[in-house]
């Protein structure tokens, strides 16, 4: 067999697996639609997606017995090593922006939502909370059966991936709920700002809805 063939067939084969490797992640990674897409930059004012979860003091909660309040949910897990401490800080500062300013609790509520609940059991999230301060009367540490979790992450638009060694790879953000029940904007942290600028931003999001 013609040795230059067999360079051209090999180099045409990695070429295709190398395209289908980058769709698979562009595909996992990314939301799934130019509707979803569109949240980076654009005010969204679809409906938030309904949800029942258990909180930490073995209560239902319901994103519907919290209308009439703006809402922040974040979609994380507990043992990352990662971007979720520090993003769970910003919420801490954040609650103690809306705190001293007596807008939390009666008029914000904020959704922290573990999609890894096998391992973050109402045990484990107790003290995964306690590291952050939180006013329980506004702020719920919610699980869920491990299926239902990650649909729900899904339909958020959070994409979540496992990893080796049980970690997971997932999209980073809040999700800011009106009074109604509508996602009105999804708010990233950005890294080249200061913990109080984006503690800022996130306050200015929140109190343009109240």
């Amino acid at each position: 067999m013609n040795k230059k063939w067999l360079q051209i067939t090999y180099f045409s084969v990695m070429g295709i697996l190398i395209i289908g490797m980058s769709i698979y992640l562009i595909s996992n990674l990314l939301p799934e639609s130019e509707s979803e897409v569109s949240f980076i930059t654009e005010e969204n004012t679809q409906k938030a997606p309904e949800f029942e979860l258990e909180n930490i003091d073995g209560n239902k909660v319901a994103l519907e017995e919290t209308d009439g309040k703006v809402r922040l949910a974040y979609f994380y897990f507990s043992t990352c090593v990662d971007v979720c401490p520090p993003t769970t800080y910003i919420l801490s500062q954040v609650q103690d922006r809306l705190k001293e300013e007596g807008k939390f609790g009666n008029d914000t509520a904020i959704f922290s939502i573990t999609f890894d609940p096998e391992r973050d059991t109402r045990e484990r999230l107790i003290e995964f909370s306690n590291g952050y301060n939180p006013d329980l009367s506004g702020w719920y540490f919610l699980r869920g059966e491990e299926q239902y979790s990650r649909d729900l992450a899904k339909q958020y638009g959070v994409s979540v991936m496992e990893l080796e060694g049980g970690d997971f790879g997932h999209t980073n953000f809040f999700t800011l709920i009106d009074k109604d029940g509508n996602i009105k904007k999804y708010l990233f942290i950005d890294d080249e700002l200061t913990v109080e600028e984006n503690v800022e931003n996130v306050v200015k999001h929140v109190e343009a809805l109240l």
